[in-house]
This record gives structure tokens, sequence and C-alpha cells, in this order.
């Protein structure tokens, strides 16, 4: 079993990934995917001192919290940034060496090349059954 820690993009939030969560479970994963402050169910939190640094501490927080370990993290459009932060400051709890899991997605590369090869499988699914 893997546990993955998604790292939304802006203006989401964890509910996003919803439809994932029984995939993965099926799968034998665990996804887990916390919401920014100030974004989403946590909307009520929004203030101008939220940034970068206040959702890379969300994400670091949830992994200290829910003790997570050897975690293949997913950082998502904005995400990646938060990813990034969150990968430098708790090498720790990473899975393998030299350090993330940690695949950035941006426009030119497609998901299928760059996600892990079990989100890969997945996300493969979800886009068959809609076609």
């Amino acid at each position: 079993m893997k546990t993955f820690l998604v790292a939304h993009g802006a203006w989401s939030a964890g509910w996003a990934w919803k439809k994932m969560h029984p995939l993965m479970a099926a799968a034998g994963h665990r996804l887990v995917t916390p919401t920014y402050t100030g974004l989403g169910e946590r909307e009520h939190l929004a203030n101008q001192s939220n940034d970068l640094d206040t959702h890379i501490q969300d994400l670091l927080s949830v992994i200290r919290y829910e003790e997570l370990r050897d975690i293949v993290l997913i950082g998502h459009s904005y995400g990646d940034m938060v990813a990034t932060g969150v990968a430098d400051r708790a090498r720790d709890r990473a899975k393998s060496e030299p350090g993330w899991h940690y695949y950035e997605i941006d426009a030119s590369h497609s998901p299928f090349i760059t996600a892990p090869e079990t989100l890969a499988a997945l996300l493969g699914t979800i886009v068959s059954q809609r076609v």
C-alpha cells in the first residue's frame, strides 16, 4: 500500500479529488487530499496573510499529525510549488532516496508520462470510462 498526498491547485480544494478516493482505495492505496487554509471548506480562514508558506505548512501539519511516512507527493498546478516546499522541509518522510517521489506536471507534459505508474493507470481508467 502506498500513501499519496496531494497538493491541489489554486482556487481548488481537497474535495476536488473526491472521485479518486474510492479508486485509490480499491487499488489498495491511501489518498490524502487536505485543503489549504483559506480555500474550500476552510474559506472562513481566508485573509491577506495566507500565502505559499501557509499552504506548505498546511501540508507539513497533515504529515505530522496524520503520522504519514513513505508518501508519494503529488503537486497539481499551483500545488507544484507547495509540493516542492513540502519536499524540501520533510525529507525524512520520503520513501526512497535521494528524496521524494515528486512529479511536476506542466502543460508541456502528459500526466500519463510523468505521474507515478499507479496514478497514471487510475487516471487512464477514469478517462476511458468518460469516453
